[in-house]
């Protein structure tokens, strides 16, 4: 198996799990395995880790965003600029 072959996240940990085991798993435990594979797999939305981390460092960034504007909401409200009516 190249690095470079693009493959879904359930036909590379397949094609790993047959490299690792070789000649113990014999074919027919490989192809039972599949369909188990591709039902657990159906139940999740995966997503690479670096678009994963993307997303988590945006989350953080519109965390302090919304911080950063509850701080001058509150310093408006106590300076009497805006009224919390």
């Amino acid at each position: 198996m190249s690095k470079d072959t693009p493959l879904n996240p359930l036909e590379d940990l397949l094609a790993r799990l047959r490299d690792a085991l070789g000649d113990l798993t014999p074919e027919p435990l490989s192809e039972r395995l599949a369909p188990v594979m591709e039902d657990f797999q159906s139940r999740f939305q995966l997503v690479g880790k670096r678009e994963f981390q993307s997303h988590l460092d945006h989350l953080k960034r519109l965390e302090q965003l919304v911080n950063d504007l509850e701080a001058r909401i509150r310093e408006l409200e106590r300076s009497g600029t805006i009224d919390h009516s």
